[in-house]
């Protein structure tokens, strides 16, 4: 299975470009420069496709009821998340589940077995991208190596229950604020069902007010160049 092509390789080249271009004006040469090589490094090693984008209106196969509260699929910066996986990791030991909640196709979920995680499940509303994710999944494996275990749900967020033996949650934005609120309660439900540790590692956390008054604790944060915050990881307020 070869997914990503030399048409494919063509587009993301001129995509990282205008990437740069305009990232420089507020990041820098250097480092949108990182971040777009490893864009397309990440692809081109797992032979995959998670580097182009998808808007939320050219997916069919979801209710405009579900469009309304979602963003558009873009993937969180390979070079980013790696600098969060290691920091997040020695947290938990690679212990438990870890979650991508609006998986897309699959990156997050990669980047996560890269780190030590073994069982590792993604949940997206969108059915053609969980088919991308599940190919993904299929190339990967087979050029890393990894015997984690996969899995990919179709269902839109509020409606999951999370699992009681979930050690992560990761956000890259995927929806809108009255979405996050009620994951948080499920989140809340899963841990009054079993009290333990639950980190949440957010890339581009535009709604962190929400965790910061719901019992969590900010335990790190990157932010970029240019200031603006880039990621943050919160971990639960074990409460008496």
């Amino acid at each position: 299975m070869k997914l990503y092509g030399s048409r494919l390789i063509f587009s993301s080249i001129k995509s990282m470009a205008r990437f740069i271009w305009a990232s420089s004006k507020k990041r820098g040469f250097f480092y949108s420069v990182r971040i777009a090589v490893s864009e397309i490094s990440f692809d081109l090693s797992y032979q995959t496709d998670t580097i182009t984008m998808q808007p939320v209106a050219d997916m069919s196969d979801v209710s405009d009821a579900d469009k309304r509260h979602a963003f558009h699929y873009q993937p969180s910066y390979a070079w980013v998340i790696s600098k969060m996986l290691k920091i997040l990791s020695p947290l938990t030991q690679g212990n438990g589940t870890f979650i991508d909640l609006g998986s897309g196709k699959g990156r997050i979920m990669m980047m996560a077995s890269l780190n030590g995680y073994s069982k590792i499940i993604g949940v997206e509303f969108s059915r053609s991208l969980s088919r991308i994710c599940e190919k993904n999944i299929i190339s990967f494996k087979k050029r890393a190596k990894k015997d984690s275990h996969f899995e990919t749900v179709t269902m839109n967020v509020v409606n999951y229950k999370i699992p009681e033996d979930t050690s992560v949650i990761f956000l890259g934005n995927p929806f809108n604020e009255q979405v996050m609120q009620d994951v948080i309660r499920q989140i809340d439900t899963s841990l009054n069902n079993t009290p333990r540790n639950i980190f949440i590692a957010y890339f581009n956390p535009l709604y962190n007010k929400i965790f910061l008054q719901n019992n969590y604790q900010l335990l790190i944060e990157e932010k970029d160049p240019s200031g603006a915050l880039i990621f943050q990881i919160f971990k639960n307020i074990r409460l008496p």
